[in-house]
């Protein structure tokens, strides 16, 4: 499915860029700008928000955090990125 939406997004993008100065072009680069969030936004949420289980070895992991600071981590991480794209915009 993202690689799906990675292509979507791609397709879309290069598609708009003959048609820059059309309606339809700017919906394409909409909607490509959709799909790349899509395709990204699943694994940031799981990757900050949900603990980690075990590593891949199937033992427990040495530095694991609690789960109200993975959250308190995670949050900050996130207002950190809205920041940055505040500061980019």
């Amino acid at each position: 499915m993202i690689a799906l939406l990675f292509a979507l997004g791609a397709a879309c993008f290069a598609l708009s860029l003959p048609i820059t100065g059309t309606h339809f072009g700017a919906k394409l680069r909409q909607a490509a700008g959709v799909s790349f969030v899509l395709a990204l936004v699943p694994s940031l949420v799981v990757g900050l928000f949900l603990p980690s289980g075990a590593t891949p070895t199937g033992d427990a992991p040495t530095n694991a955090l609690p789960v109200g600071a993975q959250l308190v981590h995670g949050l900050s991480c996130f207002g950190a990125l809205v920041l940055l794209s505040l500061g980019a915009y």
